[in-house]
Formats: structure tokens, sequence, C-alpha cells
């Protein structure tokens, strides 16, 4: 009888996406054995390849639109279109994503999502009426204002002049001015997905978790956390709500903030996102075997990221779970309720992470059939 598998796996960021490891890993067990019956579901949760994801699965279509990077250099970007073109889905990440700088060109306090409300201006103008917007992989801290800016929200300091949409100008704002189509703005329904609950402030907010990655130093963090308090403060007091310390207002640099206050959105989990739209808990039901993994299995991993929450709805089904990843870290193997019946890394004494980075389609194949064989499949 041959063995039903489910490929349910997020991308390894900066090497593979999820659709082509997928593939990869399907490749290698079907190249040592053909009792495997395969299925592949690309998924994300919010970051990277969560465009693809929903489009492959649900047979929408890719639109391409011209867009300004972090730096304001003029981009081409995209996102995608499902139910006839009423929905479209955003990743921040195609316009404002760490990916699109080189290391040196990192700089919190001068990077900005303006490209993001682009693509949402885009995405409004061809008649979408429900935007899904992921946050992940950003390379801004400016708390949303470029977004904002982008869709049409005016900032201005004390003394009524214009602030231009960076981090660097968070603590100048004073006063905002809605767009003149707010209105019609407030029609949208708005969805921002995240993996992450940090809050927008503090040791646990955007700036003091996410910041060191994007290029601030510990004086740089302080600053933009100081800044992303005032801002915050006139915010909320705006639109009369207090949202600064929600699960992920500080998703993709204080975008998921912004996202509930300008947009009015819902911050919503990714893998239960995911797992909503893919109809993923069917798929999992109707297999016997889930691989499930990402780039790097950590301890962080256990935060309802993409491998946890596949792996324990797979357990509420009593599946048998395989992870796979390019780089598994001691404490991924031992932490309580992991769910992972076996785990594959990539990286090992013979092959560097180096080496997994710039090979990993490969390296996912060749892996792969050794799980054929010890698994049975």
């Amino acid at each position: 009888m041959k063995a039903k598998v489910l490929i349910a796996i997020d991308s390894f960021k900066g090497s593979i996406s999820s659709l082509n490891a997928a593939r990869a890993i399907k490749e290698g067990i079907h190249s040592v054995s053909d009792q495997a019956e395969i299925e592949i579901v690309p998924i994300a949760d919010g970051g990277e390849g969560t465009v693809e994801a929903v489009i492959e699965a649900l047979n929408g279509q890719y639109i391409a639109a011209q867009v300004h990077d972090p730096l304001m250099r003029l981009i081409n970007a995209r996102y995608g279109l499902i139910d006839l073109g009423k929905t479209a889905i955003i990743e921040m990440a195609a316009a404002s994503g760490l990916t699109l700088l080189k290391q040196h060109e990192m700089n919190p306090l001068i990077t900005t999502s303006f490209g993001t409300g682009e693509l949402i201006v885009d995405a409004i103008k061809k008649g979408s009426r429900r935007i899904i917007l992921g946050l992940g992989g950003s390379a801004t801290n400016d708390g949303g204002i470029g977004m904002a800016a982008a869709l049409g929200f005016k900032f201005y300091d004390g003394n009524n002049i214009a602030v231009e949409p960076f981090a660097k100008n968070l603590s100048r704002i004073e006063r905002i001015d809605l767009p003149k189509n707010y209105n019609e703005l407030k029609e949208i329904g708005f969805i921002a997905v995240t993996d992450v609950t940090n809050p927008l402030l503090g040791i646990n907010g955007a700036s003091y978790v996410y910041g060191p990655q994007k290029g601030a130093d510990e004086s740089v963090v302080k600053m933009l956390d100081e800044s992303m308090k005032k801002y915050s403060e006139v915010v909320e007091q705006k639109f009369k709500k207090s949202i600064s310390g929600i699960s992920g207002a500080g998703a993709a640099g204080g975008l998921g903030f912004a996202s509930a206050a300008f947009l009015n959105a819902e911050i919503i989990n990714g893998i239960d996102f995911i797992t909503t739209v893919l109809n993923l808990e069917e798929m999992i039901m109707n297999s016997d075997v889930v691989i499930t993994g990402e780039g790097r299995l950590d301890d962080q991993t256990r935060f309802n990221k993409v491998p946890f929450g596949v792996a324990k709805l797979a357990k509420k089904y009593d599946k048998k779970v395989i992870a796979v990843a390019g780089i598994v870290d001691e404490e991924a193997r031992g932490f309580p309720g992991c769910h992972f019946d076996k785990i594959y890394s990539i990286v090992n004494e013979i092959i560097s992470q180096e080496d997994s980075m710039q090979n990993t389609r490969l390296h996912l194949h060749n892996l792969s059939q050794r799980i054929a064989v010890e698994n049975n499949l």
C-alpha cells in the first residue's frame, strides 16, 4: 500500500522558495521509491513565499507593479490576486524587504515602507476590496509611516512643516492628516498576517528585537524605540485607540501597528491564516506522513512558526511528522511538545552552512532520498 505523503514546508529564506523546496523533496523521494503518493503544498506564514503559496494553491494570478524599494529606488515588484481580483495578497518584503538591500545599505533610519503602500494603492486601483498583507522580512523600522504616506496620509511637525516618512523623523511628528479618499479606504477589508507576537515598544518591541538585523547599533536602537513611542502616542490619539501593545504591532518594523491604526487591519497569526486559506487541515487528515520544515529549526520554531504549526495540526490526527531544515539547533531537538517524530538537517560534518545555502535544492533532493529509505516511504 502506497504511503500518502504531504509536503508542507516553508521557504529556506535566502536559499529556496517553499514551492521549490517541496519539489526537491518530492523528486528525491521518487528517485529511490515509487511507493509514495506525494502531494505538495507551498506554505508560508506572512513572510517570504506567502504570495506564491496562496496563488499557486488557489490558481490566482501574479500582478507586476513598479514601486519604490526601501531606499526609494524604482523596482519591479509583484503581488497576487485571487477571488477574481477581489482579494489581493501582498508581501511587504516584495517592495520593502531586507533582501532588496546589500549589507552596507542597511540603515533603518532611512529605509521606508513606502513601496508597500504603493502596492496597496495599485491593488485598490485594480478593484481589490480585501487586502491580505504579509508582514515578514522587512528592511524597515519606520512604524509604517512610509506605507501610510503612499496611501495619502500626511505628517507634520509642530511648525506645520511636512515630515518625510522615514524613521529618523518619527519623533518630529505632531499632526496627521487623513487622505482625501479615507472613507473609501475604510471600506477595504485589511488583514495583516505575521508570525511574530512582538508589541511595538520596549525590549520586546520592533526596534530592540529586530533593529540590529536591519543595521541598527545599540544607540540607534534606543533612539528608534524612543522615537517610536512619541510617534505611537500621536497616532493613538488621532485614531482614538490603544494598539502599540497588541500582539504583532511590532511586526515588520511597526508595520503591524500602522496597519491596525491607519487601515483598521486585523492582525492574525500566519500559520492560522494559511491553514484556513489552503484547507491544510483536510490535506493533513488525508495523509499518512507529513514532511515540514524551514531553513533553520531553533528555539523560535515552537512559537507557532510554520513547522511547529503544521506538526501540531498533524499530531491532532496522529500523523507521523518529519522535519527537514538547513540547520537544526540543539534546542530544537529537545524542547517539549515539538511534535516532530524525526528531524533531518542538511548541515552536518560534511556539508557546511555556506554549501547548504548555495546548493539547497541539490542537498534537499539527496537528503530526501535518505528520508525515503529510513522511513519506508
